[in-house]
């Protein structure tokens, strides 16, 4: 870390300061008043610290340049890459960052997918990671939408349906209990947040795709305004 804070122009009373933060640090456990020994703390930075996740950018900050072909996007600690051609040299390029700055992809929580065209069937591509084959999935998860291989959007708003499903009977306990305001309040809390966001994205998909979350948005707003249609 230190080096990396030296490159990027962090670097004389600021550096120092830097130093005496991260280096000569120990960490042992403590367990019903029983301690272990004390070993040295040679890489990371303390946690829950308030550097902690500025430093954390700037240790991953280059690994946008590991890949010249692919399109690698940061968001905190979500690094997601979109690339095409050659796949399995890309990951090779990243697996070597990953090594040369001493840290580890979990291959298990590892997978990609191909986007074809609609009527298309994706293709069966072999993916390895130090002779590790990393799982192929239809969709996946990306910053809280659900992505899959056709770009339908099927898949998220299921889950966007599952979650405001289950408020259905919570909300019909609640309409004749609580005042009109509290339960506009319920609605604007633990239901619109999950159908409006990313609205843009999947909510260009076809008017069909969308007709179930519709109705059951309506029906929640129907039990909240205590309205005796949502029986229909």
């Amino acid at each position: 870390m230190l080096w990396k804070l030296n490159h990027y122009g962090i670097r004389g009373a600021v550096h120092s300061w830097f130093t005496s933060n991260l280096e000569n640090r120990t960490q042992f456990t403590s367990v019903k008043g029983y301690d272990s020994n004390k070993l040295p703390v040679t890489c990371g930075v303390p946690r829950r610290s308030v550097l902690g996740p500025f430093l954390f950018l700037l240790y991953i900050n280059d690994i946008c340049n590991v890949v010249p072909d692919g399109k690698i996007k940061l968001f905190v600690d979500d690094t997601n890459n979109f690339m095409t051609g050659e796949v399995n040299n890309q990951i090779f390029l990243i697996n070597n960052w990953l090594t040369a700055n001493e840290l580890h992809l979990n291959n298990e929580k590892t997978c990609f997918t191909v986007f074809t065209p609609t009527k298309s069937t994706s293709p069966s591509v072999n993916v390895k990671l130090n002779g590790y084959k990393l799982q192929q999935v239809t969709t996946c998860r990306y910053l809280g939408i659900v992505v899959d291989n056709k770009l339908k959007w099927t898949s998220h708003i299921e889950t966007v349906f599952q979650k405001l499903n289950r408020l259905v009977g919570i909300c019909y306990k609640l309409h004749y209990k609580l005042p009109d305001w509290c339960l506009r309040n319920v609605y604007f809390a633990f239901a619109y947040p999950h159908i409006l966001y990313c609205i843009e994205v999947y909510g260009n998909t076809f008017g069909s795709h969308l007709d179930k979350l519709t109705k059951l948005n309506n029906k929640l707003l129907r039990i909240l305004q205590k309205k005796r249609t949502w029986l229909l």
